[in-house]
């Protein structure tokens, strides 16, 4: 859906982490590459552009607490997965997002300065961060890491998707009343 909110992280994971299969032009062979990493091969680009498009291809998603905030120009990110502090630029969302608040994105690393190549629409909420933790346990008791790296995002991509897209279907479900035997 072209009008989809959910299009700030759908379009960036499409371009620079989709992998599918291409036959480049006059090769016999298929490979697999990401639509970013096939417009990379078949274009002359400056420097600066191959930088950003090498930088961004394969950059894995995390859910991120907001831990500072400058409005309009960025704001400080913890990597609930990965353990990890980021100084984030980010022009827009750092003018809608409080702290505390989870969101699910894309950071990019480039020449000292970290961005969001994609950021969820749609912030978790704090308390969301326990759930996290649990399914960070989860995701180390599978990998057998005693710490999670990019690599481990890269690994549970999907299962990092889902955990929020779970959690955002959540949390627009109305409340259920009930009583304290748990009836409706």
């Amino acid at each position: 859906d072209p009008e989809s909110p959910i299009n700030s992280v759908f379009l960036p994971w499409f371009l620079f982490n989709w992998i599918h299969e291409s036959k480049p032009p006059g090769s016999t062979y298929f490979s697999e590459t990401t639509i970013a990493g096939s417009f990379h091969s078949d274009h002359a680009l400056s420097e600066d552009e191959e930088k950003l498009i090498m930088s961004a291809i394969q950059t894995p998603y995390s859910l991120c607490e907001v831990v500072e905030l400058t409005p309009g120009v960025g704001m400080t990110l913890f990597d609930l997965l990965c353990r990890v502090k980021y100084d984030v630029i980010e022009r827009s969302a750092s003018q809608t997002l409080k702290k505390g608040e989870i969101i699910y994105c894309a950071t990019t690393h480039l020449d000292g300065i970290s961005s969001n190549i994609g950021t969820s629409p749609y912030a978790l909420r704090p308390l969301a961060k326990r759930d996290i933790l649990e399914f960070r346990k989860w995701m180390i008791d599978e990998s057998g890491a005693t710490e999670l790296t990019a690599d481990h995002l890269g690994e549970f991509e999907a299962d990092i998707r889902s955990f929020y897209l779970d959690a955002v279907v959540a949390m627009f479900l109305p409340p259920q009343l009930m009583n304290t035997d748990k009836d409706p």
